[in-house]
């Protein structure tokens, strides 16, 4: 069992097929509602295997970092800093409207909009966790715990030192997860039309005296 970063990986788009049912699970109930009858299909995961092949898209698959035993995925995480993931969200505003087509693009445009009620803005000195998913049959292993860790250590090592995520506020194991590895709350954001809510959490670590950073939560 090894983390795998796809970053290097020139066939990183062989585990499309693997990680794809994770990601939009990850995304949920938020894809299924922003792209439910906006674009060529109702079904979220042809976008999203098109979204993970282009290198512009904060799901690419080349930004996954994987946990893997062989050629199998047990799970995974997307992450990257803030002033890089405002330039991928406007490239995928960009594709959904193009792919919207004319007679569906007001409808996606609103749905836009309303999204940014959910999703408060992320810092440009801040490492976003995008997505987090342990694939199903390997669920209660600690994975999820293993891959966050991996996850701040990815942003400690890049030089990061406050962390934020969004996650469905009915997502309860996640959230238990989150709050047990030192996340606070920052906000509640709920959207009426879209009718669900996100926790905005954060995290920071705090420096120390020789100039590093203490791994643990600044409270």
């Amino acid at each position: 069992m090894e983390f795998r970063p796809l970053s290097e990986n020139p066939e990183a788009d062989w585990w499309i097929s693997q990680v794809l049912p994770w990601l939009k699970e990850a995304g949920d109930p938020y894809y299924s509602w922003f792209f439910g009858g906006v674009g060529r299909t109702d079904r979220p995961e042809p976008t999203l295997a098109a979204w993970m092949q282009r290198r512009s898209s904060e799901v690419a698959v080349a930004r996954a970092v994987l946990l893997v035993t062989g050629d199998r995925a047990l799970g995974g995480f997307i992450a990257l800093g803030g002033s890089e993931l405002q330039v991928c969200r406007r490239a995928d505003t960009l594709a959904a409207l193009q792919a919207a087509g004319r007679d569906r693009r007001s409808i996606l445009a609103e749905r836009i909009r309303q999204s940014q009620e959910l999703f408060p803005p992320v810092a440009e000195d801040e490492f976003y966790l995008s997505k987090l998913w342990v694939a199903g049959g390997s669920r209660r292993a600690g994975h999820g715990a293993r891959i966050l860790r991996e996850y701040l250590g990815t942003g400690m090592g890049q030089g990061f030192r406050r962390f934020r995520l969004d996650v469905w506020a009915q997502n309860l194991p996640a959230v238990e997860l989150y709050l047990t590895s030192g996340f606070d709350v920052l906000r509640e954001c709920r959207s009426d039309q879209a009718g669900m809510s996100y926790l905005h959490m954060g995290l920071e670590l705090a420096e120390v005296d020789d100039g590093g950073v203490d791994p643990g939560p600044a409270r």
